[in-house]
Parts: structure tokens; sequence; C-alpha cells
């Protein structure tokens, strides 16, 4: 009969397990050179500007560096930022939103700084990283604000391109409760609109009442206020067709 086994007569061969060199970390990316006399739009040598935002946010960093995630320090940081020509900003608005990718009210004021300054394929680039990440009514709102102004070559974007835009707004952000604004700015883009024939005014009327039944289906805040609109759109379209079908009687 065989001995059964026991815990001494085990022996589990262990091989010897090399200890792995971890990589070096990556350098972090250089700091944008200044020279000397650069200035920024505010006037002030931005060279001048780093190093007063440097010695300001010391303490800031050093809490950062305890801790990834303080909010309030990262957001000092952030708000120290935004006194300073973009320029400076920018790789402090970089580091705040690789750390919070989704702070879509961030994305906003780093779309807005870099637009105060002209910087259209900055803001085309910004926009094209934060919509799709962030589900925030404010920075879709600011997006649809930039499209309906000019382009950088000074040209007015075509009805079309405007309507793309809502309706990628739309796709993405009109089911939301808070979609109120978009929805309302939509609405009153199309009533902005001014016919020239009664073929283009009764493509407007068209257009706004597909776009008021498809907005009183939403559940959103403040839902009362488009359906209100609503009627009163319904109730003077009647009165206008109830109008031209006397007159037509008549002739």
């Amino acid at each position: 009969m065989a001995t059964p086994a026991t815990a001494d007569a085990v022996v589990i061969k262990q091989e010897k397990v090399e200890p792995k060199e971890e990589p070096a970390p990556a350098p972090p990316p250089p700091a944008e050179e200044f020279s000397p006399n650069q200035k920024g739009a505010s006037g002030v040598p931005l060279i001048e500007q780093r190093t007063h935002l440097t010695e300001r946010l010391a303490r800031f960093e050093q809490r950062v560096e305890r801790d990834a995630w303080d909010v309030e320090a990262w957001t000092a940081m952030f708000v120290e930022a935004q006194s300073k020509d973009i320029e400076v900003a920018r790789p402090i608005y970089e580091r705040f939103l690789k750390q919070f990718p989704t702070a879509g009210r961030h994305w906003k004021y780093y779309v807005e700084h870099e637009l105060a300054r002209g910087n259209l394929d900055k803001v085309d680039a910004l926009f094209s990283r934060s919509l799709l990440k962030c589900h925030n009514i404010d920075l879709w709102r600011s997006y649809i604000v930039y499209l309906r102004g000019s382009t950088k070559d000074g040209k007015e974007r075509t009805r079309d391109d405007i309507t793309r835009g809502f309706e990628f707004a739309l796709e993405h952000m009109g089911l939301d409760i808070s979609s109120t604004p978009i929805w309302s700015d939509y609405l009153g883009w199309v009533r902005s609109w001014k016919p020239m024939t009664q073929f283009e005014e009764g493509q407007k009327m068209t257009a706004l009442r597909r776009l008021y039944t498809r907005a009183v289906e939403n559940p959103m805040n403040n839902l009362e206020g488009i359906w209100q609109d609503y009627n009163s759109f319904e109730k003077n379209l009647n009165e206008v067709l109830v109008c031209l079908a006397n007159i037509i009687r008549h002739l």
C-alpha cells in the first residue's frame, strides 16, 4: 500500500525570479522658453509672468505632490493661471485637464482664453478633445456660440453649417434634463431667419414646427416655457392661414 503523502514529503520547486528593473520615468516636457523681451497681450513680459506664477503656485504644487486629488489646490492653480497670458497659462490648464479630463467648466474657460487671443486653430482642437467626453451644457453652448461666429478666414458660416452644429449638440445632449438652453438657442436661431420669399417663409415655419414638436417630447427643465411658446406659434400660424384663406376666397 502506498504511503500517503505528508506535508513534509511534498516539495514544490520554486524558480528563482530575478527582480525586474523598473523603467526610468519619462522626463516632463520642457517649459516653453520665452525671449527676455517677449510680451503677452497684457503687455507684461511672459518670463516675468511665468516667474510670478511659479512663486504663487509653489505651495499649491506641494499640496498636489502630496495628494494628486487635492481639488482645492488644483482649482487655485487654475484660477491663478486665468489671470496670465495664454502662453503662460496653457501649461497649467493642460496639467489640470490631464488630471480632471471631464471637467467641462474648465475646458470652457480654457477655450474662452484661447478664443480671446484669436487662436481659432487651438479652439477647434480643444473642442475636438473635450466635447464628446464632457456632458456639460455650458461647454456645448459655447461650442454653438463659436459656430455662429466667423471662421478664421473672417467668413460667416452657412446656415447648413450651423444647423449641423445644433444637431450634433442635440445628438449628444438633447435628452439631458438640463438641455433646455440648447433647445431654446436652436429655436431662437431658427426664429431669427430672415426669409426673402414666400417659399423661404414656408421653410422657416416648417423647420420651427418640427423643432418644437421634437423639443416638447423631451422631459427637461423648464419645458413649460417651450410648450407655451409652441402654443403661441401654432395659434399665430393658424391665424395667418385663416387670413390667407379668406383672401384667396374673395379673389
